[in-house]
Parts: C-alpha cells; structure tokens; sequence
C-alpha cells in the first residue's frame, strides 16, 4: 500500500465555523482571553513548559492584570491535551490565585474550575492536582477564612496516569514521519505530599466529570466549559435494571430526565407494550419497538431516585431505576447519526435551517427541545441559550401546548456570526447537549419578529 501524499482532512473544518476555546491556538504553551458577556477568564495551558518569548510570569502578571480590572464569575484553567514538561512553570499563576483568595470569596458568584482530560499527563497531571491541596500545603499564608479549595473544582474526565512525574521519549513512525510520545520512567510523588490530596488507584479523577463524546467533538460543542458555566454539579446515578432511561432528546444521562419531558427507554421489549409507569404514576405513551419506548415523564412526578415500569395488558414486563433531575434540557437533532449533530432549529420563516437554508446573523431561531423544568410566573421556561460558545437572546421560551413533552426555544442570533456554529441551552444547573446551526450574514432589510412567527414543530423531518 503506497502513501498518500494528499493533506490530512481536519474535521470539524476550522474554515466552515468557528472551533470552541480548547481547540484553538494549539501550538502556544499557554495562553488566556476574557470574555465579558459570560464574565468568564479563560486559561489554556498546553505545554508546560516557559515559552521565551513570552515568559509565563508576564503571561499570568497580564492574566492578572485582566482579572482584577475586569467582572470575573467564572476562572478556567484548561489542562486538556497536556502532555507535561517542568512541575513549577505555573508557580507565578498559583502564587497570584492564592494571594487573591480572600478578594475572589467576596464574589459569592465566583467559581475556579481545574479541567482535565484523558490526555491531561505527567506534570500537567501533577499541577492540575495542587488545586487539591489543602491551604496548608500552599508554600504561602492564605488569609483566615479564605480556603480556596471552597470555590475549586476539578471537572472534567480522569486523566490516564496515576500521580507523580512521567519521563517521555520520543519516536518517528517511518512512513507517515508523524512524531510521538511514550512513558519510558515513572517517577513517583514524594511520600510527604501523597496522605494530602492523593486519592490512590490509576488516575487522578475530577471531582464532577463531564464526559467528552465523539458528537460534541464534532459539533464543536465544549460539554465541559458549558458545564462549569452551568454550575453543573455532576451527572444523576447512571440508570439500571431491564430498561434503562435516558433523555429523549440527546439519549444521554448527564442531560437528566425532568417532569413533563421525553424520555427513551432502551432494552428488550416484547410486542404489546401500552404503557410506562414512573413511581406508578402514568406516563404518556409515545413510540415503541423491540428494542425502545419513548414516553412523557409525568409531569407531577417529584425529582429524585424513580422506578420505570414497562407495562403490557395491565402488567410489568421489565423495569428500570432513574433519577428524575428539576430540569432536563436536551436538544433534538435531525439526524442523529449526523457527526455534526445538526439541530432541530427552525428559521425564522419556519424553513428547516441547513447548510444550503442558512440563518441570517441577526435574525431569530426556533430550537425544539425537551426538559425545561418549572415555569415562572408567566408561564416562560427560564434557559440561556449559547451559540458559539455566546449568550443569545431568548425571546420566547416555553412548552409547546399541543405537543406534551416539546419545548420550544426562540433566540436572536448575535451579530458577526457565520458558518457552521454550536448551540447548547442552560436550565438551571444543566448544561443541554451541543447541536449546530448555520449562520450567514445579516442581510439588508431583515425586520426580527420577537416571537419569530408560528410553526409546527412535528413538520420537523
């Protein structure tokens, strides 16, 4: 077999949409951005290792300078995708995280979040670990009543290592000429700091994980970075037993399972099923086959540990163990097989929105969802709405009345935006999952209707 001298296919495509946060500028050792609409400072640390051209203790005196002239809610240090270098590069941003504790805890809104990956290795594995720390093992005073492991968390997935230091040597494969890694010596922690923050086992786990899957992956959606601005406090008890229940929309478990949404039932089913049960209370019937049933939760089922019974003629055939979350939000895809997860969005002249049917920046979109919890006092479902990573103004948000179970979401597309560009919700502490949209620019003469026109959401294909 010859090789190929055609260029490697990039995919997402940088050049149809922009890639979220942790995609961008790979080749820095580190580097930060501020953005004001979600008060969030973002730190991505790549290598750690000091770049002379723009040493790491002016990089984090500049990240400081921004953070202390500016709103900040939410601080992100990135280690996804760090293979390590040198333990004390990122002692300068320590050193000045610490001596503003008691500064940051006045924000009651304020919140530091450490994420790690699979990838996240050796002194990237070790650094992200010092966030675990108790304050007595700082190096430095930390002012009473301004412990920052309050307001820390580690999110994100386990790293693939255990703590302490790996040293690495490198190969070239002949053919391809790609260049790679391995661990050639493990080198373990020193016994006087393990008893503090070690867990012990193989890795080093966050303290919410977010998982990364191959469709947020393509649908440059960042699960982690919405989940932290979510305030997102881990994932209900994955399900169990004979049937297991997911969210409708996204078929996952972190999306949760609220009052009044969609949910799918997967396992074995005989033929005859009619009908589903939460804590004994009905549910609305929807689809079914051998092997899935779709159903509207209850919507006065209470949150908390349920049992899902599948009934045929009067009995229980198989059943299952959920948890039922106060919001849900999952978003429909049109395809689910799509790598891009092209979302259930309608346009503003409720034309099914594509790459060839793109939405003019400016104009409103229809998203169709499920999971939106309670209603406010005008019967609007509270949500954020982000596309490209930026919050979108919600005009209209509230449950479809002649469909029980749908949700429909109208947003003003912000300005400047162009191609292919992620979209997820936030209700309450849930971050939904990552769709796309497309966006051209605004055209001359657009007139943007608050509540986008009507629709009818089944005609959806």
């Amino acid at each position: 077999m010859g090789i190929s001298d055609d260029p490697l296919i990039t995919a997402p495509d940088p050049s149809q949409g922009s890639l979220p946060e942790y995609m961008q500028n790979t080749g820095q050792n580190y580097w930060f951005t501020y953005s004001a609409a979600r008060r969030l400072l973002y730190f991505k640390y790549n290598k750690c290792s000091d770049d002379p051209a723009y040493p790491f203790a002016i990089m984090a005196s500049d990240l400081f300078r921004t953070f202390d002239a500016n709103p900040v809610d939410t601080l992100v240090i990135d280690f996804r995708g760090n293979f390590g270098g040198v333990i004390n590069v990122i002692n300068p941003l320590e050193a000045g995280l610490i001596g503003r504790a008691s500064t940051c805890m006045q924000n009651a809104n304020f919140r530091i979040y450490i994420i790690i990956d699979k990838v996240t290795f050796s002194a990237a594995s070790y650094d992200a670990e010092f966030f675990k720390e108790p304050p007595s093992d700082y190096g430095v005073p930390v002012p009473p009543g301004s412990d920052p492991s309050k307001i820390m968390f580690v999110i994100g997935e386990p790293t693939s290592e255990a703590l302490g230091v790996y040293q690495a040597a490198s190969f070239t494969l002949p053919y391809s000429h790609l260049d790679g890694e391995y661990a050639a010596l493990y080198i373990p922690p020193p016994p006087s700091i393990v008893p503090d923050y070690d867990p012990g086992g193989p890795s080093f786990g966050p303290d919410i994980e977010v998982p990364l899957n191959s469709t947020d992956y393509f649908a440059r959606h960042d699960p982690m970075l919405a989940a932290a601005l979510a305030r997102f406090g881990g994932a209900p008890a994955a399900p169990t037993g004979t049937a297991i229940a997911v969210n409708g929309a996204s078929f996952r478990v972190e999306q949760g399972l609220a009052p009044g949404s969609f949910a799918s039932l997967f396992g074995t089913f005989p033929g005859g099923v009619d009908g589903v049960e939460v804590n004994g209370q009905a549910g609305t019937m929807v689809a079914t086959t051998q092997s899935q049933v779709n159903f509207v939760v209850p919507p006065s089922v209470s949150p908390g540990p349920v049992t899902i019974s599948v009934r045929s003629g009067g009995s229980e055939v198989v059943s299952g163990q959920a948890t039922i979350t106060a919001t849900g939000p999952g978003i429909f895809v049109l395809q689910p097989g799509d790598p891009s997860q092209q979302g259930a969005v309608l346009n503003q002249d409720s034309s099914v929105n594509s790459s060839s049917n793109p939405a003019a920046s400016g104009s409103v979109l229809q998203i169709f969802a499920t999971g939106h919890g309670p209603l406010d006092a005008s019967q609007q479902a509270p949500v954020q709405a982000y596309l490209e990573g930026m919050p979108a103004g919600v005009l209209y948000s509230a449950p479809a009345a002649q469909y029980p179970g749908l949700w429909q979401i109208n947003v003003q597309v912000p300005g400047g935006l162009s191609g292919q560009v992620s979209l997820y919700l936030i209700a309450g502490t849930i971050a939904s999952n990552g769709v796309t949209v497309w966006v051209q620019r605004a055209r001359r003469g657009l007139t943007v209707r608050p509540n986008g026109g009507s629709c009818d959401p089944m005609d959806i294909p």
